[in-house]
């Protein structure tokens, strides 16, 4: 309840920024430094620091007055203008400096850019800054004019010229992008002069206008007809693609739009550039039932590309009525031999609900040679049990001396399917497994492989093919290799007699290197058993480091089955030598809860006492590996973990945090007690960033957070300034419930710190809709920033809504 409590705190209660302080100064210490330090670098570090004041540095504005007129430091000057910006109306008394810079052409433009940029966020009803950021937008400066028509936002509300003299710029091709951006920041106000730009412009200033209506949605849906009118009649193919994106975004659900635009892109190539497609194709997936007809009225497209594209839409539908799977039939019979591919393929996914498919299918299998495998495959998995796998090959369908005799067929692709369907004949097993041991010497690699990877079916009965999977193991072909431990992780126990050339192989410099033979050889050592152990555990003794640690990370990919290694791992984790500690931590942890009981202790002092980081930061990462078995005691590792929390290395603590978000639930009672330490503590904001991760104490956590989000509010540990992006990322853990959150993000949006202004773009993002007004209130911000801010926030919000939801690809359409 302490933030509920807290929003409703008036704000005169609140400590304000004159009270506030940042890298250890207030505000009246860094007006100290600005007037003692004539250095420009600590003259800019004091700046800097005013700036994060805001009005509370009031006091400085004599002392910033005097620095526009610096001369000997270029940079100054800039800076000083943008302090007073951000001191705001407090900062009235140096308008006719700032105004006096924008007009003196002598003046460096970075100079005259910041006064153009300061003089609307002090004073936008003045009329001598209305009639200077008027006369800028002229300016022979495109940095001035820039910051000019920022400003002409901000003076918007003052001036009713503005709007008339934005949207002529925009139709005059004058800066397109900046006006168009202009316009589209004065929201409804704005919407007219872009329709009339899209309506009239040309080139430059028609994309603009799209692109900026586009970004509003469907706040602008009142330019729809405009858009799609103007589409069709476009020449240009990148301003018709850039309209008709637009008008797909404006009205996302709409059928016919959304059919309009489809049939646009797929019949026009100049058209689909990777940006349309990419877009295109994120819009339809996420417009829903309403994007069906425009789906299917894409395979009528005359490049076979398209029709490719959409087949392949089609097919990650999750529930295809009939009219869909009618349209992949149709397919089926297309001009282009891909296409068609693509649609037997589609109609062999879908399975029995393309029931309907069957004849076509074997029409195209009698028709078309090249694809008669796939035809007849498919024809075969739409007409199947739906209780019963998807067949992978023909011959699965095939009786089993059917299946055996194909194994000698002259074609070595039909005698590699033959051994890859015999791996689910198992009622004969001795028949199959001998057959397949005949094929392991068949002299096409292929045709090898498959039998020995479908071998690890038949257990036991594969056992004399062992001298030949050892022979595979020490040999050189990386594909026999994990074939040759793929049918011995299948022998499980059996497998036995293969040890030594397993455990050669795993000891091996190709260890390191080739991930999937390493993937391979974790998966054999843990089904063949422990008995792989003793024989990696001397190893743990070699006296060559290297060989030492690569032990270790073999016992370590044998999960629990490498249990009985663990003294002799703790043994070697107090090794003189790095990578023998290291390696033998991290083999405990990933031993797992296994590992606990006998290590638990040694962890934990490791935790406590060792001399360095590094090893005190891996055992609190073996420790969150590892997990804490139920009913053990656990006490003494929650200490060590605890004060781990306290760890003076920055390291340390985030493994430690890691380890406890890793343990969950029962880390929380030590968590809180942290909490009681008191702000000001590395342990307290470590304790508030587990907390936040688990998602938990949401009444006692956000305030928190919300605290460290503010510019110098705390002092919670050295380089803490460092930690307000992450605390405002931290917040979107508790999206999208704690919608009293959008607010206070929406104000981060605002900071000066691109890091934190991210991180609450990110947070927002997780709250969807809810957050879409609010963000779009920041657009009429005095602040140029701001609304830049407001405008990236709120595409990436839009970007996230239009994004399918992950369901194996398939897009929420027809559920």
């Amino acid at each position: 309840m302490r933030f509920r409590m807290l929003l409703l705190i008036p704000l005169f209660c609140l400590p304000t920024f004159a009270q506030q302080q940042i890298m250890g100064k207030d505000v009246n210490a860094w007006i100290e430094h600005l007037k003692t330090h004539e250095n420009e670098d600590e003259r800019k570090l004091a700046m800097f620091c005013l700036q994060d004041f805001g009005p509370a540095a009031s006091a400085a504005v004599p002392e910033l007055i005097t620095l526009l007129g610096e001369e000997l430091q270029t940079t100054t000057p800039r800076w000083a203008a943008e302090t007073l910006a951000a001191i705001g109306t407090e900062a009235k008394s140096a308008l006719p400096q700032l105004l006096s810079i924008l007009a003196d052409p002598r003046r460096a433009p970075t100079q005259r850019t910041a006064a153009c940029a300061a003089l609307p966020q002090i004073d936008p009803e003045s009329p001598a800054v209305r009639k200077a950021v008027l006369l800028a937008l002229r300016d022979n400066s495109a940095e001035v004019r820039a910051a000019a028509m920022q400003g002409a936002v901000t003076i918007a509300p003052f001036e009713p010229s503005v709007l008339a003299t934005l949207s002529k710029m925009l139709l005059s091709g004058q800066d397109e992008h900046a006006t168009a951006l202009a316009l589209r920041c004065m929201g409804q106000a704005g919407i007219e002069p872009l329709a009339k730009a899209v309506e009239r412009g040309e080139g430059a200033a028609r994309t603009e206008a799209a692109a900026a209506l586009a970004s509003m949605g469907s706040e602008a849906n009142a330019t729809l007809s405009v858009l799609m009118k103007t589409a069709k009649r476009e020449r240009n193919a990148q301003t018709r693609g850039a309209l008709l994106l637009a008008a797909v975004r404006v009205a996302p659900k709409d059928a016919e739009v959304l059919q309009t635009a489809v049939e646009q892109l797929a019949f026009d190539p100049a058209l689909r550039t990777p940006e349309n497609v990419v877009a295109g194709t994120r819009l339809l997936l996420s417009a829903g039932p309403a994007a069906l007809p425009a789906m299917r009225a894409g395979l009528r497209a005359n490049d076979p590309a398209v029709r490719r594209e959409i087949v392949g839409m089609l097919a990650k539908l999750p529930n295809p009525g009939p009219d869909v799977v009618g349209d992949l039939i149709g397919r089926v019979q297309d001009q282009d031999a891909e296409v068609r591919r693509a649609a037997i393929k589609a109609l062999d996914s879908l399975g029995p609900t393309a029931a309907a498919a069957k004849d076509a299918l074997l029409n195209a299998a009698k028709s078309d040679a090249a694809l008669a495998r796939a035809a007849e495959l498919a024809a075969l998995n739409v007409s199947r049990d739906p209780q019963r796998p998807r067949l992978r090959s023909l011959l699965e369908a095939k009786p089993d001396a059917e299946v055996l005799a194909a194994l000698k067929n002259d074609d070595a692709a039909i005698r590699a399917e033959a051994a890859e369907a015999l791996r689910t004949r198992t009622d004969g097993k001795e028949t199959v497994a001998s057959a397949l041991i005949g094929a392991l010497a068949d002299k096409e690699a292929a045709v090898r492989v498959a039998a020995a990877r479908s071998l690890a079916r038949f257990g036991d009965f594969s056992r004399t093919a062992l001298p030949t999977f050892v022979q595979w193991i020490d040999g050189e072909d990386a594909a026999q290799q994990q074939a040759a431990l793929v049918a011995l992780a299948g022998m499980a126990a059996e497998a036995k007699p293969a040890l030594p050339a397993i455990v050669k192989r795993a000891l091996s410099p190709a260890y390191d290197s080739d991930p999937e033979l390493r993937e391979m050889l974790s998966i054999t050592l843990r089904l063949v058993g422990t008995d792989a152990v003793p024989a990696l555990v001397a190893e743990l003794k070699n006296e060559d480091p290297v060989a030492r640690a690569r032990a270790a990370r073999t016992i370590a990919s044998m999960s629990a089955v490498g249990a009985t290694a663990v003294p002799d791992l703790i043994e070697l984790s107090k090794s003189a030598v790095d990578s023998d500690a290291q390696a033998a931590l991290t083999a405990l942890g990933a031993i797992g809860p296994a590992a606990f009981p006998m290590a638990k202790g040694h962890l934990a002092g490791t935790l406590l006492t060792d001399l360095f980081a590094d090893r005190r930061k891996w055992a609190a990462l073996a420790i969150g590996e590892m997990g804490i078995p139920k009913d053990v005691d656990a006490k003494h590792v929650f200490d060590a973990l605890q004060a781990a929390l306290l760890d003076p290395d920055e390291s340390v603590c985030r493994a430690a945090h890691g380890a406890l978000v890793r343990i969950g639930d029962p880390a929380l009672p030590r968590l809180r007690e942290l909490l009681k330490l008191g702000e000001g503590q590395a342990s307290y904001w470590w304790a508030v960033r587990t907390l936040a991760r688990l998602k938990s104490d949401a009444d006692d956590v956000i305030p928190r957070l919300l605290e460290v989000t503010q510019p110098g509010v705390i002092q919670i540990k050295q380089g803490a300034f460092a930690e307000r992006g992450s605390a405002a990322e931290l917040l979107g853990n508790y999206a999208p419930q704690h919608t009293e959150l959008i607010p206070e993000m929406v104000k981060l949006l605002s900071d000066r710190d691109d890091i934190v202004s991210r991180a609450a773009t990110r947070t927002l993002v997780k709250f969807g809709e809810a957050a879409v007004e609010p963000i779009a209130k920041l657009l009429q911000d005095r602040r140029p920033l701001t609304r830049q801010r407001a405008m990236e926030a709120l595409d990436a919000v839009r970007k996230k809504l239009e994004t399918p939801p992950d369901n194996a690809g398939a897009p929420e359409i027809m559920k």
